[in-house]
């Protein structure tokens, strides 16, 4: 029995570590994200680039979607539209409207992926009914030129 004891005594303390442990570093990957806003308007932006990738990979939805910016325009990192896809692609699937917004811009036009209007209305749609107002304008433009969707200037007015 004691050696039980002493067991769980261990398994206790190491727990109580983590917790110290975890508690301790939240505060730092939160300042990344804000260490990076200050990079990124200082024009840092391969610091910024940097920084919002560990916020990114912390799980920061705001940095995911950044992240996708930063590949699809090539500020601080290499251009890349398939990695750019792949950030946007996982903050869009948490609910992230500027990355549903961006992701349906890159279908709209053929950024690293084949020119889908469907596809980009689909994820403008998904913004635009949380009230994103960059998603209703895009959308607004699908439905003026038919594209993806039925062409309707009735949509133009009423969707919002």
């Amino acid at each position: 029995m004691g050696n039980f004891k002493n067991f769980a005594i261990i398994i206790w303390r190491l727990f109580a570590i983590g917790l110290v442990f975890a508690s301790l570093t939240r505060p730092v990957l939160a300042n990344d994200f804000d260490d990076a806003e200050r990079y990124y308007a200082d024009k840092d932006y391969t610091k910024a680039a940097q920084l919002y990738k560990e916020s990114a990979l912390s799980g920061n939805v705001k940095a995911q979607a950044i992240l996708g910016m930063l590949y699809q325009y090539g500020r601080g990192l290499d251009m890349d539209y398939s990695k750019a896809i792949s950030w946007y692609q996982k903050a869009a699937n948490q609910g992230e409207v500027s990355a549903q917004d961006k992701l349906g811009s890159m279908y709209e036009n053929g950024q690293g992926v084949a020119q889908d209007y469907k596809q980009a209305a689909f994820l403008y749609r998904k913004a635009a009914d949380l009230g994103f107002a960059d998603a209703q304008f895009h959308l607004g433009i699908l439905y003026a030129i038919g594209g993806g969707v039925e062409q309707s200037y009735k949509h133009l007015v009423v969707h919002r």
